[in-house]
């Protein structure tokens, strides 16, 4: 019988058991009864996984249902610790646990955990319901994840020019720095997406001039990240911020630059280099010409040598690493006549 209230779904049943051994003074029979009078329909697999679910939430305590609807609007698929304890604003793991114990959650990992599909769109189902403004915690959570890219980026492009640091907590090493964005590549994509849907112009620009120095050395750039620098760039002339604004233009130069896209990166190489002389700024214009100047060089390697792409960016890439980079990818073209 409480397969039958249940759809058959292992899912729904499993909830019903752990629900059972938390409430030891309800009976099986008592709950199939409770469960029975909330069905609306027989024979929906639907109806009873829903059924299961309201009969599981509404026995919740209150601090585990507000935890609940958080989790249904938390913008990432994996449930982090350190990211819902910042999303909450109080530490989580008890709750986190709780809701595992109970199969709302699953757990991945001592630090992870994850939803099933069908339980997430009822905790978002329920948040939505609540008619509770989540943009405080959407706020906190966005601007968390842009400090911890800047910290990052400073560890991995230590050398790389940019808005000076809006952290002053000391960056990470350059393992810690390296695992974090291998483990966060589609993160900061879904946090610029939300960043800019809610209208935060200050956290969307600040993203958009730091996640570039996180992803820019990485195998292949995420087809994502011109976008986030494009929406941080909109955000920056909405600011009236012209200082971001320069920098980003030479971000985006340099995302079309990796991407292969050499007309528009010299064209936002271009944007960047006159938006610094109009700001008087002697570093940055010193940069732009810098670049401007290496990729003139790779350019003329490739249509007079014959250099392949590949060869060219890796050059590139071997010439941002400083002094002795630079000396290499001068041997190089003299090498080339």
């Amino acid at each position: 019988m409480l397969l039958g209230v249940c759809g058959g779904l292992p899912l729904a049943i499993r909830i019903v058991g752990e629900r059972l051994a938390t409430r030891r003074h309800l009976a099986i029979n008592e709950a199939i009864g409770e469960l029975s009078a909330m069905l609306r329909s027989d024979g929906d697999e639907n109806v009873a996984v829903h059924t299961v679910f309201s009969w599981s939430y509404r026995t919740l305590a209150p601090q585990l249902k507000r935890a609940f609807q958080l989790l249904g609007v938390y913008p990432l698929t994996e449930l982090d610790l350190d990211g819902v304890t910042v999303f909450f604003g109080v530490p989580a793991r008890r709750s986190l646990e709780a809701l595992a114990d109970l199969s709302l959650i699953e757990r991945i990992s001592p630090d992870s955990y994850r939803f099933h599909d069908l339980v997430r769109d009822y905790a978002r189902e329920c948040a939505s319901e609540s008619d509770l403004d989540w943009s405080a915690e959407s706020e906190r959570l966005l601007s968390w994840y842009l400090r911890e890219a800047e910290r990052v980026g400073r560890s991995l492009c230590e050398s790389l020019p940019g808005i000076s640091a809006i952290s002053e907590v000391d960056p990470p090493s350059w393992t810690e720095a390296a695992r974090w964005r291998d483990g966060n590549r589609e993160t900061y994509g879904v946090m610029a997406r939300l960043a800019h849907d809610h209208g935060f112009d200050p956290i969307t620009c600040g993203l958009g001039l730091h996640v570039t120095r996180v992803f820019r050395e990485w195998q292949s750039v995420p087809g994502w990240l011109a976008d986030v620098i494009l929406n941080g760039l909109a955000a920056a002339q909405r600011l009236g911020d012209c200082e971001a604004e320069a920098w980003l233009r030479w971000n985006l130069s340099d995302v079309h630059q990796n991407l292969w896209d050499l007309d528009a990166a010299a064209a936002d190489l271009a944007s960047a280099l006159d938006m610094f002389r109009e700001l008087g700024d002697r570093r940055g214009e010193g940069w732009a010409l810098h670049e401007r100047h290496q990729r003139e060089g790779c350019r003329l390697l490739r249509h007079s040598f014959g250099a392949g792409a590949n060869e060219c960016q890796s050059l590139e890439r071997v010439a941002n690493s400083g002094e002795a980079g630079r000396s290499q990818l001068g041997r190089r073209r003299y090498e080339e006549g």
